[in-house]
């Protein structure tokens, strides 16, 4: 990356908890150059929906504004944000330390097994990172999207393979598998 890269995207991540705290109405605007006013057209959308949504203003107060905007551009840019909202709300209520008793870390409740398939090096605490949560999360469900595309009721089959797993989910001999998860998930979506 070139240093004027690295100036710019710093100059970024300077502006954004000031932001972040206006809109939270923690501080006064100041006034703002050309340049700064630029960098904050660039990111509005995503502080329009960490404003608009109680799921990101809870993130903001556990993991800072920096990894808050990382999440909501992992979650916002995804193909099915509401999806992915709504997964967070039912698995850890937002809660980045949440911890199932199978040992599902994080906002996306990820077991260190299936974060180890697609990152092998993976730490099982790194879970507890609200960005690598998200990341991993996303890739595991959209997989599971792709996998049951063409299915009767897609989100059905790939929620709860999410949630149980894919053997699991053809385990339960019900077609499609509209357990309690979807369900809830599902309403939680159309809700959104």
């Amino acid at each position: 990356m070139a240093t004027g890269s690295i100036e710019t995207l710093y100059r970024r991540l300077m502006i954004l908890p000031v932001v972040i705290l206006i809109l939270a109405g923690q501080v006064h605007a100041p006034s703002l150059s050309a340049e700064q006013c630029e960098q904050l057209a660039a990111v509005r959308p995503w502080l329009e929906a960490l404003a608009s949504y109680d799921g990101y203003q809870a993130l903001l107060s556990q993991a800072g504004p920096e990894a808050t905007i990382k999440v909501i551009r992992l979650i916002e840019t995804s193909f099915h944000p509401e999806m992915i909202r709504a997964i967070i709300e039912v698995e850890s209520a937002w809660n980045v330390h949440a911890r199932s008793s199978r040992d599902a870390r994080g906002l996306m409740q990820i077991r260190s097994i299936a974060a180890r398939d697609l990152d092998p090096g993976i730490d099982p605490d790194e879970l507890f990172d609200p960005v690598v949560s998200v990341r991993l999360g996303i890739r595991i469900f959209e997989q599971h999207m792709d996998y049951f595309f063409g299915y009767d009721n897609t989100e059905h089959w790939a929620l709860t393979a999410y949630n149980r797993g894919r053997s699991a989910t053809f385990a339960l001999n019900m077609t499609p598998p509209r357990t309690r998860y979807s369900r809830r998930v599902m309403k939680l979506t159309e809700n959104a």
